[in-house]
């Protein structure tokens, strides 16, 4: 139930706070260009769900280098899912957005270019939460989710008072980028024993 909360946060906390700070229809723009990178999401999810029991069951037998391999095999499979889906909305992201919501929206590309980058990094990079469940600690998805969901939070209300929209999905995929890194730190510390 924390761990939902905490997700609730970083997922809707941006556009919480940015209720705040931005006009209606600049919040409107941002949150349009969030709601089509949000389904970028579920592409890893997919990719997670089809990856976690093999995962366990490489790692319960002491299968590292197979385990390793099913890693980089995964990571290479989202790599290519995500350059492809990011670079078809960098390419045709004005066309996207005008048959989605029109030319009053048009304001969102460069919002969804940037909060796509940030839910790649973010997709790519969760499978090092698959490692704090084989090792048996969960306890650190919800360490590592509530200090970036809390450095996100300020980060966007910081940047939004900059950079209005952009300045807060640049935030997003900044918050993405160091808190995979801790999660990627913690989750080596974890498969060598430190943890």
């Amino acid at each position: 139930m924390p761990l939902i909360v905490v997700m609730w946060i970083a997922t809707q906390g941006d556009r919480v706070i940015l209720s705040h700070l931005l006009s209606s229809q600049d919040l409107g723009v941002y949150a349009f260009g969030a709601s089509l990178a949000g389904g970028l999401f579920q592409l890893g999810v997919a990719v997670k769900l089809l990856l976690t029991p093999r995962a366990s069951r490489l790692f319960d037998q002491g299968r590292q280098d197979e385990l390793a391999e099913l890693f980089r095999a995964s990571h290479l499979m989202l790599l290519l899912i995500y350059v492809g889906a990011v670079g078809g909305i960098a390419l045709f992201g004005r066309e996207i957005v005008g048959l989605t919501g029109g030319p009053s929206y048009a304001g969102s590309v460069p919002i969804l270019i940037l909060l796509g980058c940030a839910v790649a990094v973010d997709q790519m990079c969760g499978i090092y939460q698959t490692v704090f469940h084989l090792v048996r600690k969960p306890q650190w998805i919800l360490a590592v989710q509530t200090v970036t969901a809390a450095v996100g939070a300020l980060a966007v209300f910081l940047a939004a008072r900059v950079g209005g929209g952009i300045g807060a999905a640049g935030a997003i995929l900044g918050t993405a980028v160091v808190g995979n890194l801790a999660c990627y730190a913690v989750s080596r510390s974890s498969r060598s024993g430190r943890c």
